[in-house]
């Protein structure tokens, strides 16, 4: 037992020196049974000071307190370990892990003669703090020192390189690679090429052109490379390279890049990629072409095809599901992603549940959108509700567009950072529920907080006024907007200003808004100028704003709607009966209506004059009755 073991070591101690065998059962067991931190003073008074190999057997434990490590630090200098490379390298690993990079930088510097482990060490946790440039001043250092770097030190230096776009940095230390015997090797191979296709796509694809080896890793970087460099094509044809040379299996990391490259296509080059793929789906490929002939299906609007791609796929990864749901929502048929989320074969991810919440907005399924927020806290990852804004905000979308904002705002408040996006959609979800002081408070909260406001913001703060019928309060916002927070002005800032004013009754004034803009307006401004109009009985300028979203959007019926309305209330059927014969005669049809209800899970979808519903025959019985 571990309190024999600890036993057998004191009884052992006051008779002989203590064998290493025994501290060595002693550290396992410790580390194996996680005593507490309280306990941990005996540890480094019961140390024999003459055996620095101790020493390193104790830093080999996991996360140390900092307690423990001052402890630690301290004997190591009483035992006048400093410079021992191997204990002097795991401390500073220990201290960095401890966020004390200050420390693990004195430690370091104290050294008066390390070798290249330590190098490695600091070299690593200064790059995993972005400092590209005190990273290659440290291999100055080791260099000046006459040491050889090895694969570590060349791996660590191009990880910080990379992740800072260092071009720089990477090209001095490319040529220091091809002068040692490390120039064969795969992983800093890799490490170049990561490095370089942060920066300069073209070295990227030169290195990887040079590879003699290639994995999965490699290709990846450079398909991400393309995609992130908006040079699809090319993202796309290194993609079919890999999957007909069959040299690699592409993992899902390579798949989301893909994806990436993907979703940058326009309608037309969508449509030829389809074909592309289309033409290997019936090789070997097929397997690794399936997930983006389903992606471009979908954005070729043919989501029946996408569909039928996915139901014959011999083996469905995470992503190709997420892909489908996706696919249903931004094609507009949200209650099909839901249904397709209820038959998952597979654990679903953050980026899952942020789609499948955005459905839930869409379809107003709170009690789903409910188990799927208590999916996340039981079966996700401690705490990521707090840490992931982008799946945090969605939860807070849905419920605010579930009309639950209590709900909303305690998930807003469990948030451990709030960024613009998460204010936004809380401020938007005041606003649109008509809490317009409420909503101007958090704008001012937003900004006390550190957090700059931008176009969105603003937005929503319009949207508080016109809702509140907070009309100085909007103009004065809209006013500010260039000079005090420098944000500029957008089409949806003019329309939510029309909005504003036509609401209040000043039609005029929100009629010189429309002539005023500064870009052309679309239907959306004509649509709020003639809801306004509408709204207060104001027919003459209603059929300009009528006849100018018409022109603006042909096939829409809103515009004939309202004027339509508007000719009931004052009894002229004559009117109404033209207006109709103009919308036959130009092809406009009244878009159908649109309901959803949610029973026990399952979102079921109505559309007015449809007998498409599975039980619609059941439904009309029960009705009649």
């Amino acid at each position: 037992s571990r309190d024999f073991a600890r036993s057998m070591i004191c009884s052992t101690r006051a008779t002989r020196p203590t064998r290493f065998h025994h501290w060595s059962i002693f550290f396992f067991l410790r580390l194996s049974s996680s005593i507490s931190s309280s306990t941990s003073p005996v540890l480094v008074d019961a140390l024999p000071a003459a055996h620095h190999t101790r020493l390193s057997l104790l830093l080999q434990c996991g996360r140390l307190s900092s307690d423990q490590l001052r402890q630690i630090h301290a004997r190591v200098f009483t035992c006048g370990l400093l410079e021992d490379h191997l204990v002097a390298t795991r401390l500073i690993g220990h201290l960095a892990l401890s966020a004390d990079v200050d420390s693990a930088l004195r430690h370091f510097h104290q050294l008066r003669h390390p070798n290249v482990f330590p190098f490695n060490a600091i070299i690593r946790v200064v790059s995993q703090k972005g400092l590209a440039g005190h990273c290659f001043s440290l291999y100055r250092l080791l260099c000046r020192r006459s040491l050889s770097p090895n694969d570590f030190t060349f791996v660590f230096l191009l990880k910080a390189f990379s992740a800072a776009s260092s071009i720089k940095y990477t090209g001095q230390i490319h040529s220091h690679v091809l002068k040692s015997a490390f120039r064969e090797d795969v992983f800093v191979q890799t490490a170049l090429l990561a490095a370089y296709a942060g920066g300069d796509v073209a070295a990227a694809r030169q290195m990887f052109d040079e590879m003699r080896r290639r994995n999965v890793t490699t290709w990846t970087l450079l398909i991400s490379a393309y995609a992130q460099s908006d040079r699809s094509e090319e993202a796309l044809s290194l993609f079919l390279g890999m999957v007909e040379g069959r040299e690699v299996v592409p993992n899902d990391d390579t798949m989301v890049s893909v994806l990436s490259a993907c979703s940058s296509l326009s309608s037309d080059g969508a449509d030829k990629w389809r074909r592309r793929f289309l033409q290997v789906a019936g090789t070997h490929c097929r397997n690794h072409t399936d997930t983006p002939l389903v992606y471009l299906f979908a954005k070729c609007a043919d989501i029946e095809g996408a569909r039928r791609i996915f139901d014959n796929m011999h083996r469905r990864t995470l992503v190709s599901w997420n892909v489908m749901i996706t696919g249903y929502l931004q094609s507009g048929y949200p209650a099909e992603a839901l249904a397709l989320f209820g038959g998952m074969s597979v654990t679903p991810n953050h980026i899952t549940m942020v789609a499948v919440l955005s459905a839930c907005a869409k379809v107003g399924a709170l009690e789903m959108g409910r188990s799927v927020h208590e999916c996340i806290l039981v079966t996700g990852p401690k705490g990521i509700l707090e840490s992931n804004s982008i799946l945090a905000t969605a939860l807070i979308d849905m419920y605010v567009k579930c009309g639950s904002l209590n709900e909303a705002y305690s998930a807003f408040e469990k948030m451990k950072k709030r960024d613009a996006v998460a204010y936004n959609a809380m401020i938007m979800g005041r606003a649109i529920h008509g809490q317009g002081k409420d909503a101007l408070a958090l704008f001012s909260q937003m900004q006390s907080a550190g957090v700059r406001p931008n176009d969105v913001s603003l937005l929503a703060v319009l949207c508080a006024c016109t809702h509140a019928g907070m009309v100085e309060e909007g103009l004065s916002y809209f006013t500010a907007m260039d000079e005090e927070y420098h944000v500029p002005r957008k089409l949806q800032h003019y329309t939510c200003l029309v909005d504003l004013l036509g609401r209040a009754g000043r039609i005029e004034e929100a009629l010189k808004v429309m002539k005023g803009m500064p870009m052309e307006p679309t239907c959306h401004a004509w649509g709020a100028l003639l809801g306004s109009c509408y709204m207060h009985s104001q027919l003459d300028v209603a059929m300009d704003a009528a006849e100018a979203l018409r022109i603006s959007n042909p096939l829409s019926s809103a515009g004939y709607v309202m004027i339509s309305n508007m000719y009931a209330a004052g009894g002229q059927w004559n009117e109404i009966l033209e207006l109709r014969r103009r919308m036959k005669e130009s092809g406009v049809a009244k878009e159908a209506g649109c309901s959803w209800i949610s029973i026990n899970g399952v979102v079921h979808e109505f559309l007015v004059g449809s007998k498409s519903h599975p039980e619609h025959q059941r439904i009309c019985e029960t009705l009649d009755r």
